[in-house]
């Protein structure tokens, strides 16, 4: 069995993928709660993982909010760029997976959903969110 690591899988969208992918996968995960096999905040720490992973979902990420001040922008940046950037940081020393999957935005395309769109569609997004993920994605 496939060893995947799922980070953010407290998250809204792990609440919903996580049981669905235990009986695919050995599952590990990274965040910020106290159940997960690494408790890591990957804005400010690069992790140590003890084992090499044949997948990665990257669920992880600051969302759902506006930011009102610059340093609440710069939490998206710290979150979501800086925070992909240690986990793939960590990955490279431990082994880099067969698969990495790193869970966006339509937001990326300026857009509140998304219908018939591509990753060759044009990025437009203009939000602190939405330009921190397409910093991480071209990262």
């Amino acid at each position: 069995m496939d060893i995947l690591l799922f980070t953010g899988a407290s998250g809204f969208l792990g609440n919903y993928i996580q049981p669905i992918l235990v009986n695919s996968y050995y599952v590990q995960t990274l965040g910020l709660v106290n159940n997960d096999d690494y408790f890591v905040n990957l804005a400010t720490d690069i992790p140590v993982f003890n084992t090499t992973f044949d997948i990665v979902l990257h669920a992880a990420g600051k969302a759902h909010s506006i930011p009102k001040t610059e340093m609440e922008k710069k939490v998206f940046f710290d979150v979501n760029l800086k925070g992909t950037k240690n986990l793939c940081a960590a990955l490279e020393k431990s082994g880099v997976p067969k698969a990495f999957i790193f869970i966006s935005t339509v937001a990326v395309y300026g857009l509140d959903y998304g219908e018939e769109i591509s990753e060759d569609s044009p990025l437009y997004g203009t939000s602190p969110y939405a330009l921190s993920k397409i910093q991480a994605e071209l990262f």
